[in-house]
């Protein structure tokens, strides 16, 4: 399958600094096949784009293995004074798969003006669901021989930390999802 995304992501202050870095990280079942990053200063104005070619690679540092085919694609340009805004667009490939990532909405450092997420499967493969934290719940429709699920937030406001929680992960809003059907390493499976 195949995830095309696309973030336009706005620093208002230094704290946002730490949403400035790109990072993608890959292995031998997910390749990383575009990426683009456009830097956009205070006036709306591009300053500067970077292409795949631009970005460092660098074995996985994160894995407790020797001998791995992890790495990542990082991206840490130089950025303007506070406020700019950073545009993201990439198409990332997986050759086997088990489960789809996240698509998470929602935290304490992050708001929203439009977030959405879209899948296109076909019809006689299909997909499962749970939302977490949230009661949101997809628009379906059907596209020629594909069932089109599609969930979107518009205008989500920081979530208030909880002081001395546990984390984001038991109250940021998501929803998981998996396929019914599933190939890992080219061996196929079904849950149902």
């Amino acid at each position: 399958f195949t995830i095309s995304d696309h973030q336009i992501i706005t620093i208002l202050n230094k704290d946002g600094l730490r949403h400035s870095s790109v990072v993608f990280l890959t292995d031998k079942l997910i390749k990383l096949d575009e990426a683009e990053v456009r830097i956009y200063n205070n006036l709306g104005l591009e300053i500067k784009k970077y292409r795949k070619k631009d970005f460092s690679v660098f074995g996985n540092p994160y894995e407790s293995s020797l001998a791995t085919d992890n790495k990542y694609y990082y991206l840490e340009a130089p950025m303007p004074e506070p406020p700019f805004t950073i545009e993201i667009t990439s198409v990332t490939k997986f050759y086997g798969y088990i489960d789809f990532p996240d698509w998470k909405f929602g935290s304490s450092s992050e708001s929203f003006e439009l977030t959405r997420c879209k899948i296109i499967v076909p019809a006689e493969l299909d997909i499962r669901y749970k939302a977490y934290n949230t009661l949101l719940k997809p628009a379906v429709s059907a596209d020629g021989n594909n069932k089109v699920y599609e969930w979107q937030v518009k205008n989500q406001k920081v979530f208030p930390a909880e002081s001395k929680s546990y984390g984001s992960v038991l109250t940021t809003p998501r929803i998981s999802i998996a396929p019914t059907a599933f190939e890992y390493d080219d061996y196929k499976g079904s849950f149902l």
